[in-house]
């Protein structure tokens, strides 16, 4: 995913909710959310070139997202981010004890995994960062875990309010926030060498670029179980492909 606003552990309703976006080029190949059936215990979309995802879960079990951190030249690895998700749902312990070493063969990432009882972020965008995550909202994008980019600051902040307004029903507020193409000012866009017209174009949560932009918008929610439900809502070039994708998890 390229943002991402989670609440942990924040609310009475929810162990996790979580929304998101996953940019990509449009001409990458990827599935919606289901059952794989190479690893029947994951759900999630796929990236169909590399075999991985940009947010699964495991029933009962965990759930992994991963988002890249912008490079203004990036740096060739062998390894995709997206095979992460994977391989923390098939063994959460291990993953957690890798060292920085372990994660160089990775073009730079962040990660976020959960399961009942603990979070965790790691990023290997300088050297190995790894902390546990404490109750309550977060924002990742493509800086590290809560660095204050507006588009991220803006999907916390709905992701908020509508925990806070109760009407768990109604999903179009975090679709709508998800949707937003409005970009802050030049002046609170972060510098990430990638030039102005750049930023500008990726500064909004909804990207739609030429060639590259929001693919996938998602709304996570599960209960202390780690059960509830996840909402896809597929687009291409901008426009909002086919009905939602509601998949029960549990």
């Amino acid at each position: 995913m390229c943002v991402i606003a989670f609440a942990w552990d924040h609310s009475p309703q929810f162990k996790l909710a979580l929304i998101g976006n996953r940019d990509e080029f449009y001409a990458r190949p990827a599935s919606m959310a289901e059952q794989w059936d190479d690893r029947p215990q994951i759900i999630g979309g796929r990236d169909l070139q590399e075999g991985g995802s940009w947010l699964a879960i495991s029933p009962g079990r965990g759930v992994a997202a991963v988002t890249n951190v912008r490079e203004g030249a990036p740096q060739a690895r062998p390894l995709s981010r997206g095979s992460l998700p994977v391989q923390f749902l098939e063994a959460p312990d291990e993953f957690l004890e890798r060292q920085g070493d372990d994660f160089a063969n990775y073009r730079r990432f962040n990660f976020i995994g959960f399961v009942p009882g603990q979070a965790a972020y790691r990023s290997n965008a300088d050297g190995l960062m790894a902390k546990a995550l404490d109750p309550g909202l977060h924002h990742l994008s493509n800086a590290t875990l809560n660095a204050p980019w507006p588009k991220s600051l803006a999907l916390r902040e709905a992701l908020d309010a509508w925990l806070a307004a109760g009407q768990f029903d109604d999903y179009d507020p975090l679709f709508a926030a998800l949707r937003d193409t409005r970009c802050a000012p030049d002046e609170k866009l972060p510098d990430t060498g990638i030039g102005i017209e750049r930023e500008r174009a990726l500064g909004s949560p909804f990207i739609r670029t030429p060639e590259y932009g929001t693919r996938t918008s998602s709304i996570l929610l599960l209960d202390r179980s780690f059960r509830g439900v996840l909402i896809e809502r597929q687009f291409d070039r901008g426009e909002r492909q086919g009905l939602d994708n509601y998949v029960e998890i549990g």
